[in-house]
């Protein structure tokens, strides 16, 4: 997993270790799902909320110890096979 630099940054954070504790909860009322796992590199953790809705749209927030938490917003769509190559 790759994580990318903010305005101004260099870099990338990546991920090789494996996801942990991820839980799936659906909403109470059906419009979508909420997903939460955490992961490390080698110098800390980073804990993932994903709000997923009916409709596709995403929220990502990413936490951590060291550094302000992140939140990235977008649409969920399906890869086509060329780009799985």
């Amino acid at each position: 997993m790759r994580l990318g630099g903010g305005y101004g940054e260099v870099g990338a954070n990546e991920f090789d270790s494996e996801i942990r504790d991820c839980k799936v909860k659906t909403k109470r009322n059906g419009k979508g799902i909420t997903v939460t796992f955490n992961t490390k590199n080698s110098d800390e953790r980073f804990d993932f909320t994903l709000f997923i809705t009916k409709s596709k749209s995403a929220t990502v927030v990413v936490k951590s110890l060291h550094r302000n938490s992140i939140t990235y917003y977008g649409v969920i769509r399906e890869l086509d096979d060329d780009s799985l190559e």
